[in-house]
């Protein structure tokens, strides 16, 4: 069962990682959230929380602030939440991140991701799984 902390928790998330690319980008992070959660049989929360996983929650990022105090009376909240449990309902092949577990700005180029291999581009982003699934 996902608890509200991990709803709200993944909700900011989604917010401050792609809440400028519309309900297709907002999926499309959230999709990766939740892959990334089941393939390591983990909270949703805890996934997002992880140190140096997700920008929006680094300490010094300018997004942390503004993530940690916007909740549901916000109208792009609701809509990354939205996003979050869409993504949780998706039928089998129907994520557009193709399975994704990582994603990063297109104009990054972040050591971990010569590891991974591209599964999709949508705005943004790129979105990333890792190459050997039993590396995961």
């Amino acid at each position: 069962m996902i608890s509200a902390h991990d709803l709200d928790i993944a909700a900011k998330t989604v917010w401050g990682e792609a809440r400028g690319e519309g309900d297709v980008g907002m999926l499309a992070g959230a999709s990766g959230i939740v892959n990334r959660a089941s393939k390591k049989d983990a909270h949703l929360a805890d996934v997002c929380l992880k140190p140096f996983q997700f920008s929006c929650w680094n300490e010094g990022d300018p997004n942390k602030p503004a993530i940690e105090a916007i909740g549901p009376d916000d109208k792009s909240y609701r809509q990354a939440l939205g996003a979050v449990l869409k993504a949780i309902d998706l039928p089998p092949g129907a994520d557009q991140t193709r399975g994704a577990t990582h994603y990063c700005h297109i104009n990054s180029k972040p050591w971990w991701a010569k590891k991974m291999k591209e599964t999709a581009t949508i705005y943004n982003h790129r979105f990333y799984i890792e190459s050997n699934p039993k590396d995961t």
